[in-house]
């Protein structure tokens, strides 16, 4: 199973053309593998020794595992406060458990144990009003990313607020919007066109779905129109990287 972890470390998506994982990502398989599989015995045998009792037992422990919240370094100050792992993070070892078991049994004629360790359930609350801007908190939102734009304090709050004034005016992401090129933008017919997405290094899409093309109103094309007059190149980002 170390040697699953390097790969890990060192793993690239040559169907999408990906960056290495980046180290924060490596980071954190890193803290699970040693928190969540280490401690327990299932990591000292092979994977060959490895049956359908060993991973029932581990999703169990896994169950009731907890980690101590308190950030405080200094030993006579620091008081435990213990809390159980989030299903996002339990769910991320036993993915990496089962990938290396059903590898080992790829081409064997038994049936891999991994199929024991199912994924703990995800939770969904349900939206409520307090997830949403309802009423006349768009407008309040609105007059707060206004401040900001008019703010000379920092230059970055003006390019913040114009992302988020037209992630509200046109329901992109602010991924999709920070893909947005200088050519990508007519404003002669007020439309802007999604082909890329500014979150990864390959300029792809979240999916294919995602390309789109899609017509602005008044509001966001001025801005749209006043961010594009600062930039020569019609290659260049529309919200520079």
């Amino acid at each position: 199973m170390k040697d699953k972890m390097n790969e890990r470390r060192k793993a690239y998506d040559r169907n999408k053309g990906r960056e290495r994982l980046r180290d924060s990502l490596a980071e954190r398989d890193d803290e699970v593998f040693h928190s969540l599989l280490l401690p327990h015995k299932i990591s000292k045998k092979k994977l060959n020794q490895i049956f359908i009792p060993d991973v029932e037992e581990h999703r169990k422990w896994l169950d009731r595992a907890q980690y101590d919240k308190c950030q405080i370094k200094d030993l006579a100050r620091h008081v435990p406060k213990m809390t159980y792992y989030s299903t996002l993070t339990l769910n991320r070892i036993v993915r990496f458990v089962v990938e290396a078991i059903d590898e080992y049994y790829m081409h064997s004629e038994y049936k891999s144990p991994a199929v024991a360790l199912k994924l703990f359930p995800v939770t969904t609350k349900e939206k409520a009003d307090e997830d949403f801007l309802v009423d006349d908190e768009i407008h309040r939102m609105f007059e707060v990313f206004k401040k900001m734009r008019s703010s000379l304090r920092y230059p970055l709050d003006a390019t913040c607020a114009d992302i988020f004034i037209l992630a509200l005016l046109t329901a992109l992401r602010p991924g999709e919007l920070k893909g947005v090129k200088k050519r990508d933008w007519n404003n002669k017919t007020h439309e802007i066109a999604i082909t890329r997405t500014g979150e990864y290094e390959d300029e792809r899409t979240k999916t294919e779905k995602s390309k789109a093309s899609i017509i602005v109103i008044l509001e966001a094309a001025e801005i749209l129109n006043h961010r594009c007059e600062m930039l020569s190149d019609s290659n260049d980002f529309i919200f520079q990287k």
